[in-house]
């Protein structure tokens, strides 16, 4: 594994503790080794979120898991990092540098960490200019692979089919010079000539060759096994020459059936996704019919709007999507709402425990079990609030800065992306 993270901070002296040498540092690449593979899908959020945060309770679920960690290699770390805010440091450090390696070699796990973190960070207290940098470009890394898968659910191209092919055919079957029948008597030359006598013919009154009955049969029974062992040599060659010819054409026809079996209907279906997914978004902004409302967005309270549209735009489109979604999504939004309405995040919380938003928020925000002291997202948040009253704030909850504003629009593309990592991580 890599320790770009660790390095970043070390050489900003953002890792300044006790005693801090080689050997501390190994240790915590070791920790980040071995909590690579105990973040998933379902909890990178809760990690990453906790990562990005400075101001993080050190009692944060997330953070204690990494200190064990740690102190299986660094069985003093607590006591050589007396300091709290050099402690947090170094366990959302190791966090990061996990999170710099699963970013590289898993994309899932990339997209669900850029679609939480994104937003999270725009309004993060990160006072280190530094700092801020360096999870600044871990998110843009996330972001960079994330555009690339997104690209392939979304863009429509005209299917290419590579036959690897000339017009003719680069197979011969090859040609057998011994099959001419000067070589085939070359062959049968070592056999001996039959055996002759000479004889005076008195008629004639000259002499003649005699040939032995069973010379002659000696002779036939040679030249006979010769000539056998012979056309079965040229019949084996012959039978290897057409066996080679054949496998060749098999190989060609091959490429040819793995382009209809496999390559022409992966084209065609990769193609179908994308028109799918554009149809998709055309047909929403067209009706603006909520499928989890089962009615229109029109004439229904703002934040549900906001709500029910993040929600239906999320679980009707598959794959990834390209951040021109998120313009479409905004452009669909002004037909509904267009006059723009700000809101403070610190505010966000109250608007949404109002009675009129209550029936229709129940059928989008479903309960989830919060684990104690571990790091949310924004959509998480509200879903706490909305059905477990919870008196967290949102400045403790996310670490962000509550006083900033929001449009509708932002807090809509926000919450439409919280919504898609939340389906990925559900889909395991």
């Amino acid at each position: 594994m890599t320790e770009n993270i660790l390095q970043s901070y070390a050489n900003h002296n953002l890792l300044d503790f006790e005693g801090g040498g080689n050997e501390e540092y190994t240790h915590l690449l070791k920790a980040s080794e071995v909590l690579a593979d105990e973040i998933t899908n379902e909890n990178i959020q809760a990690f990453a979120l906790a990562a990005i945060n400075p101001h993080i309770n050190i009692e944060n679920s997330q953070l204690q898991e990494v200190q064990k960690i740690i102190q299986e290699e660094w069985k003093f770390f607590v006591k050589s990092t007396k300091q709290t805010d050099i402690q947090r440091t170094i366990l959302r450090v190791v966090v990061l540098n996990t999170l710099d390696y699963l970013i590289e070699n898993d994309d899932k796990k990339a997209v669900i960490l850029w679609l939480y973190c994104q937003h999270v960070y725009q309004y993060a207290n990160i006072a280190n200019k530094n700092e801020a940098k360096i999870i600044h470009d871990l998110i843009q890394k996330a972001s960079e692979r994330y555009s690339v898968l997104a690209k392939e659910d979304f863009q429509i191209v005209t299917p290419e089919f590579d036959f690897g092919l000339s017009k003719i055919s680069s197979v011969r079957l090859p040609v057998n010079k011994e099959r001419n029948a000067s070589e085939i008597l070359v062959k049968l030359s070592d056999v001996q000539e039959i055996n002759q006598e000479q004889f005076y013919d008195s008629n004639q009154r000259n002499y003649k060759n005699k040939i032995d009955g069973d010379d002659f049969k000696i002779w036939y029974e040679n030249f006979s096994q010769k000539l056998s062992i012979t056309l079965e040599e040229l019949t084996t060659t012959e039978r290897e020459a057409i066996k080679k010819y054949l496998s060749a054409v098999d190989r060609e026809f091959q490429n040819i059936f793995q382009v209809f079996t496999k390559e022409i209907p992966n084209q065609i279906q990769t193609s179908l996704h994308s028109l799918s997914n554009n149809n998709n978004l055309i047909w929403w902004k067209e009706t603006l019919f909520s499928n989890s409302l089962q009615d229109s967005y029109r004439e229904k309270p703002d934040l549900v709007q906001v709500v029910a549209m993040a929600y239906d735009l999320a679980y009707d489109l598959n794959g990834y999507t390209p951040i021109s979604v998120d313009f479409f999504l905004k452009e669909t939004f002004l037909k509904v709402q267009p006059e723009t309405t700000k809101v403070s995040l610190k505010d966000l919380s109250e608007k949404f425990l109002s009675e009129e938003n209550e029936f229709y928020l129940s059928k989008v925000l479903s309960e989830k079990e919060i684990e104690k002291n571990t790091s949310l997202s924004l959509l998480d948040f509200l879903t706490a609030k909305f059905h477990q009253k919870s008196k967290t704030n949102i400045a403790t909850a996310i670490g962000i800065d509550e006083t900033k504003e929001l449009t509708n629009a932002e807090l809509l593309v926000w919450l439409f992306h919280d919504f898609q990592a939340l389906k990925l991580t559900q889909n395991g």
